[in-house]
């Protein structure tokens, strides 16, 4: 970094090597450089003074994906407030990123000790016990996040995603309903409930739902791959298309080439006759397997592999052959969403990647629109939510009983805090927005 940009930066870093601190002036807002000075001070041994600036820099580093140096930034900030549900919240996903879930629902349940309408927290353990194969906590988990805050489409999508792994479609489709209802621009709730229509034999309606998940995100390799297997091998051969197949499993493994793309576009190839290339395109997939010694899978893959040799296309029963895609896991973030880590929101679901679970009662928050129109605020959330930022939506309704639609983000200990976000969002996206305290109008 060259004199001229740290003259422009205008902050000071101090080193205090007697009681190892590293004290970062406000005035750095770049969330990169701050990351950048917090890792220099943190590999010094120094570390931030106070427990919210622990917590701005595990967040930081959450969202840099740098999950082992979050959680202990997190561990620093419940040190200095062994009260601070936030900090607990973030660390269980700092934990759960890292494979840590048993420790992760630990540090999500002591936060809901500590505040037991903390949803964000709720849908989170919900989260991870989806993870741990808990699917009866999953459920209770995600239905009391959506008592304490029924406007968030990831919770009846993370919801839906445990009732297809329970086998109650109707019950999945009903959830994903709901997310679809709440934003219509949502992209995993779409791909979900198509997922499940796939599974309940509603080969249209999940035609449908796929290429809709594709409009809102026309990178997503799933929803290629699956629109692929209807097309190649659904028993209902009114909705099979073989070329169309072709084309978008040959794009799914354009973006993401894996063994189970290459699946799929074998099945495609059969469909329209390319026997001889689905052979070649199978072995290789069984050849890899046999290598990776995935006994389960390989079975499978080798019956396939018969059957084009055989010169005879497949057919299957049902395409939900594979884990539905879970929404990031929404948190509770005071800018941004983790990037999703898949999960479950998207961390669904998120996880990933994955957390929109802000704690509101004595918190400050960014308003970024009011609407009396849900739709218009259904869209703005959609803009934020594709940027990565924490959108969530909140419904109140004013003194000559109008109902207004509230787009939000953060959550902010202090009302200059939430002012200095709100300036860098502002600069940053060109949006007015105006600091509100939680909860109210």
């Amino acid at each position: 970094m060259t004199g001229s940009a740290l003259d422009r930066i205008e902050c000071i870093i101090c080193l205090h090597v007697k009681d190892t601190r590293c004290w970062i002036l406000d005035k750095v807002q770049d969330v990169k450089l701050r990351l950048f000075i917090f890792l220099i001070c943190f590999f010094l041994g120094s570390v931030p003074a106070g427990a919210e600036d622990w917590y701005q820099q595990g967040f930081e580093l959450l969202k840099a994906h740098q999950f082992e140096a979050a959680a202990k930034a997190f561990d620093s900030a419940i040190k200095e407030n062994p009260r601070d549900a936030k900090a607990y919240n973030q660390r269980g996903v700092a934990l759960a990123n890292m494979g840590h879930l048993d420790q992760a629902v630990a540090s999500y349940t002591k936060a809901l000790e500590i505040d037991s309408n903390l949803y964000g927290a709720v849908n989170n353990r919900g989260s991870a016990f989806y993870r741990k194969g808990d699917y009866d906590l999953a459920i209770s988990d995600f239905s009391r996040a959506i008592e304490l805050n029924p406007y968030l489409e990831v919770t009846y999508s993370n919801r839906g995603i445990v009732w297809i792994k329970k086998g109650q479609m109707k019950r999945a489709i009903s959830d994903f309903d709901k997310a679809v209802e709440i934003n219509p621009y949502s992209y995993e709730a779409h791909y979900n409930r198509g997922t499940a229509h796939a599974s309940n034999g509603s080969w249209g309606l999940s035609i449908k739902d796929f290429s809709k998940a594709l409009d809102l995100n026309p990178k997503s390799y799933g929803a290629y791959d699956r629109l692929a297997r209807i097309l190649a091998s659904c028993p209902d051969g009114s909705y099979r298309n073989g070329e169309q197949a072709v084309k978008y499993a040959k794009k799914a493994m354009e973006i993401n080439p894996d063994n189970r793309h290459l699946d799929t576009l074998a099945m495609a190839l059969a469909e329209v006759g390319r026997f001889e290339d689905a052979v070649y395109v199978m072995e290789r997939v069984v050849s890899t397997l046999a290598d990776q010694k995935d006994v389960e899978d390989i079975q499978d893959y080798k019956s396939r592999l018969n059957t084009y040799k055989d010169g005879k296309p497949w057919r299957e029963k049902s395409v939900e052959s594979e884990q539905p895609r879970r929404s990031a896991v929404k948190t509770e973030q005071p800018q941004k969403q983790i990037a999703k880590t898949e999960r479950p929101q998207k961390q669904v679901a998120g996880t990933q990647q994955p957390q929109k679970q802000v704690a509101e009662k004595t918190t400050f928050t960014i308003q970024v629109g009011a609407f009396l129109e849900r739709e218009n605020a259904v869209k703005r959330m959609a803009l934020l939510t594709r940027k990565e930022y924490d959108a969530r939506l909140v419904v109140l309704t004013d003194a000559k009983g109008r109902v207004w639609h509230l787009v939000r983000i953060g959550s902010y200990d202090s009302e200059a805090s939430a002012k200095a976000a709100a300036q860098t969002f502002s600069k940053k996206e060109k949006i007015k927005v105006s600091v509100r305290p939680g909860g109210k109008l």
